[in-house]
């Protein structure tokens, strides 16, 4: 089995462990106390919508293979760039979704954080929640085989686990949360 794996929670966004299927996706953070995920849909995009296709692309297209067969790569890529490319060149800026907040409370720990708190939080910088002290055995990683994300701990004497990972087919998240002592 591939697997990524860490021994300390994700700070931000670019160390946090991603899952996906092809048109919605997550960052899975892996705090203690709180855990994040940064959620977002291919759907969710800067601007209207836009008509890509290019109006040239079904009158070239048979002069491309044309050329491919012919082995003239140079200038099949030249009309394939010109004529078969969507329009504009560029894409629109991929918008985000929402932000997913787990919280655990411990009778140690017995405080959560409002979801204002956590949304302002300067630069967003998750090691900032993390307790100082009563957290061991901790263990957050990526199943690559089989697109899972999965956190243990133990915090205050008290062991928790999450998994979650995203369907294809039903097209959701799901999110798994065991603690207990």
């Amino acid at each position: 089995m591939a697997e990524l794996w860490y021994s300390t929670p994700a700070a931000d966004w670019d160390a946090a462990l991603p899952l996906g299927n092809g048109f919605m996706g997550a960052m899975c953070f892996g705090g203690t106390v709180q855990d994040r995920f940064s959620l977002n849909d291919d759907s969710l995009w800067s601007g209207g919508y836009l008509d890509r296709i290019n109006p040239d692309a079904r009158e070239n297209l048979d002069t491309v293979r044309r050329l491919l067969r012919e082995e003239r790569f140079t200038e099949a890529e030249v009309v394939t760039e010109e004529t078969l490319l969507a329009l504009p060149e560029g894409e629109r800026a991929y918008e985000p979704l929402c932000e997913l907040t787990v919280q655990v409370r411990t009778p140690e720990h017995p405080r959560f954080i409002t979801p204002h708190q956590a949304l302002w939080f300067e630069r967003r910088n998750m090691q900032g929640y993390e307790p100082s002290e009563g957290v061991s055995d901790y263990r957050r990683s990526l199943s690559t085989d089989e697109g899972i994300c999965r956190v243990s701990y133990t915090l205050d004497g008290i062991r928790f686990r999450r998994e979650s990972f995203i369907s294809y087919p039903a097209r959701v998240m799901a999110v798994r949360l065991e603690g207990g002592e």
